[in-house]
Order: C-alpha cells, then structure tokens, then sequence
C-alpha cells in the first residue's frame, strides 16, 4: 500500500542523510539537534573555504602569532615533553573520569536493550529516572556555557511530555498519541545531526542519544511490546476504539491533529514569543545563544538571513521552516503506527545512524583531537608547536585527516 511505501521512503531518507553527511535536514527537523560540544567533531572532518578544517584554521593563526617559527628548536620540544610528563596527573584525572563514563553508558546500553526486549511493560521506570538526571545535568552544563536557553527547545518538553504520561496520564489515549507522534518524529530525526552520537565515553554526546531515542522506544515498546496482562495499564485508542482492541481505528488527520493543536503548535508559539520576543534583547545583550543562531549561519539554511533585515521576521520564517519539516516527519509517523515492522526498521536505522556518527569521530577526530581535548579540559596549555600540529601527531597521515 501506499502508506507502507511512505513510510520505506522515511527510513531510505534517514539512511541516506547520515550516510551523505546532510545536516541541514536535521537541524530544520529539531531545534534542539544542533549544540556545540566540548569537541565538535564535524567542523574537523570538513574542509572551510580556505581548504583545512575550521578548528585547525582557528589554532595555526593563534599558534603564530603567538610565536614564531624559529623558535620551534629541539630544546623547546624537550622542555614541553618534560612539561607534558609533569602534567600528567590532571591528564589521568580526566582520562579516568571518560574511563568511568564510558564504562557506565555501555552499561547502560546493555540495560537498555536489555529491559526493553524482556520486561518492555517496565522500561518506563528505566526511563524515568535517567530523563530526569540527564536533563538537569544538561541544564548544569548549559548554564555554564551560557546555553541554557537551549533548554526551551522541542526534544525537552517532548521529554517532559513522557514523564507526564506515564506517571500523571497514563489512562490518556490523546496524551500517548502526541507523545508517539512526537517522539519518532521530529524527536529521533535529530539525530541526523552528527552531535547524536554513541560515543561512550563523552557524557554530552550519550545525553543527547538519551534524550533523542529513549521517548521512540518508549513509545514502541507500549504501543507493541506490551504483554496482554499490562495492556490495561496504558491507554492508547480512544473509547471509540476499545484500549488495544483496534488502535488502527486511529485516523491519520486524528493523529497529526491532535499532535499539532494539543502539543506542538503551542510549543512553536509559546518559543517565539518567549524565546525570540521577550526575551530576545536579555538573550543578544548576554550574549547567550539559540539554536537559530547557528543554523542560519552554516549550509543551506543561511538563506533565511536573507528574507528581511528585520531579526523577528527572519526567525518567524525559520520556525515555519522548521513547522512545514516537523509535519512530514510526524506524517511518517502514521505510517509507524499502523505497520510493526517499518517501525522496527525505523527504529534500528535510529540506532544505527547514531552508531555510525560515533564511528565517524572514532576514526576521523579521535586520534588525533583527544589528547589535545585532555589538556584543554585539565586546564594545561597546548601541546600544538608553532605549525598548528601536535608532536606526536604531526605526520603527514595525521594531518591528511584534518583536509
């Protein structure tokens, strides 16, 4: 049928974005895919206009003309070995600290899989608890940076929205609905953005997964998974449709509907008004930054700064962008409530594309980024030498990876 068709095309486009590297996808879809990290590792694997990556651009210009070449002797390379080795310590520090993260979310990973294939009527007690740590911890972070506006994006109150349904609301069949719409819509296509990444030992990173697919397997596991003794506990077909009995009496218009008046609409008003309006002169003053400042500024998306010179209209065009985007994606989500199986396809190229960003840090940055993102979160100086390269590093195969 044509709606299995559609909903095939949905997993292929997803597939074909992460494969292609088309960022832009996600950041229309998700307004709160984009977040600077620690180590953005796609600005290394990308050439800037000058032809070398743009955080290697940024350091050659630092390193000379804070130094000059000249003075790049042997000596100088002995005495910051030395000074390397003595500095060790805040180095290990920091190096235990990703060994404890690391061990913990592969842990995690297997608990995941783990609960939601044997006991999916529980997962939303695993969910729970790690939605609400994860979050205040990216609130923590955030503030910090100066980000915590980032905050009023979509992924957190869709995030909220679980917790409200499963432990207030569990008996609302509309509530599931939106959530479910949400959740394996414009929620899990975030993770097309290369920031959603199963890097195990990197806390930002698992804390978008989290907050990005934990509400899709949610969803999936009590709209399939439950077992007949538990059905009862979660409403997801309305009174016309006895619960479970024939949830695909569901229409389509009722699912977008619901989702789109009760839920979403509200939040993209509520963002411009607050974020965009109100708060919008505190925001530039403080300089703090929203997700539209970055998107409008990279890619194809750089034209929405060209519609008027006036700022609101500029972001009212950007957040119909982001309207028209989020409707296709939750009109695939139709597809994903009728067919159990392109749900499951979709939720493992979810998964996967999420694997597959992590291998591209893994073998594109890794190497030759971590023990420099070390020094940097010890708070040591850099080890590059005056050239932008790191010693170790500085072979002709190491530099290729930054082109």
């Amino acid at each position: 049928m044509w709606w299995e068709i559609f909903g095939v095309f949905g997993v292929c486009l997803v597939v074909y974005a992460a494969v292609t590297r088309f960022t832009t996808l996600a950041a229309i879809t998700q307004m709160g895919s984009i977040q600077e990290r620690a180590m953005p590792w796609a600005s290394f694997s990308k050439p800037d206009a000058g032809g070398g990556s743009g955080h290697r651009s940024t350091t050659n210009t630092t390193a000379t003309s804070s130094q000059q070449p000249d003075k790049a002797t042997s000596s100088e390379a002995t005495s910051s070995s030395s000074k390397f080795d003595s500095q060790g310590g805040k180095l290990q520090d920091v190096r235990t600290k990703d060994k404890v993260v690391y061990t913990l979310s592969v842990i995690n990973a297997v608990l995941t899989a783990f609960l939601f294939g044997v006991v999916p009527h529980y997962f939303h007690w695993w969910h729970s608890p790690k939605a609400i740590m994860y979050i205040a911890h990216r609130w923590y972070t955030f503030r910090k940076q100066n980000q915590h506006y980032l905050l009023y994006d979509f992924c957190y109150w869709a995030n909220g929205l679980t917790l409200l349904y499963c432990w207030v609301c569990p008996w609302s069949d509309v509530m599931f609905q939106i959530l479910f719409v949400c959740s394996n819509g414009p929620l899990a296509w975030a993770v097309l953005a290369f920031s959603q990444s199963l890097i195990f030992h990197s806390a930002p990173h698992m804390t978008s997964v989290f907050i990005h697919t934990s509400p899709m397997l949610l969803t999936f596991a009590i709209r399939w998974l439950l077992p007949d003794e538990h059905k009862a506990n979660f409403t997801i077909a309305s009174a016309e449709a006895p619960i479970y009995s024939d949830p695909l009496n569901v229409s389509t218009f009722d699912l977008m509907w619901k989702s789109v008046v009760y839920f979403y609409g509200w939040w993209v008003v509520l963002y411009y008004v607050w974020v965009f309006v109100i708060m919008g002169p505190r925001i530039k003053r403080r300089g703090y930054k929203t997700l539209f400042d970055r998107v409008v500024s990279r890619g194809p998306t750089k034209f929405l700064a060209k519609i008027s010179k006036n700022d609101l209209i500029q972001k009212a065009a950007y957040m119909l962008t982001h309207f028209m985007f989020a409707l296709f994606t939750m009109l695939l989500t139709t597809v994903y409530w009728r067919s159990f199986w392109i749900h499951v396809a979709f939720v493992l190229v979810i998964i996967s594309v999420s694997a597959w960003n992590a291998s591209g840090f893994y073998f594109t940055v890794f190497l030759a980024k971590y023990e420099e993102e070390l020094r940097e979160r010890a708070g040591l100086p850099s080890s590059q030498g005056a050239d932008g390269t790191t010693p170790l590093l500085s072979s002709p195969r190491g530099a290729k990876k930054d082109q």
